[in-house]
C-alpha cells in the first residue's frame, strides 16, 4: 500500500475533494506497459494524461511557458 502523502511531481498534497472528503493520490502507471510510476495528485495526473504521456510534448509545453513566443511579437 502506498502511504506517501505528496504528489511526485508538484510535491503538494491532494486537494481535490469527492463527497466532502479529500481524494487519495492517484497510482500513476505507464499506459503502454502498465508499469507503475508513482503517485500523483488529480491535477498532475490529468495534465500528464492531456499530453498523452508524451515526454516530448511535456518538454515543449515547459519551453513554451518559459519562453512564450507572444513576447517576441511585443518587442
Amino acid at each position: 500500500m502506498v502511504t506517501r502523502q505528496f504528489c511526485d511531481i508538484c510535491k503538494q498534497p491532494e486537494r481535490a475533494m469527492r463527497n466532502g472528503v479529500v481524494k487519495l493520490l492517484a497510482l500513476d502507471h505507464d499506459h503502454a506497459t502498465g508499469a507503475w510510476r508513482g503517485v500523483l495528485c488529480q491535477r498532475c495526473n490529468q495534465a500528464i494524461g492531456m499530453f498523452r504521456d508524451n515526454p516530448q510534448l511535456l518538454r515543449l509545453a515547459a519551453d513554451y511557458v518559459e519562453n512564450p513566443p507572444g513576447l517576441l511579437i511585443l518587442e
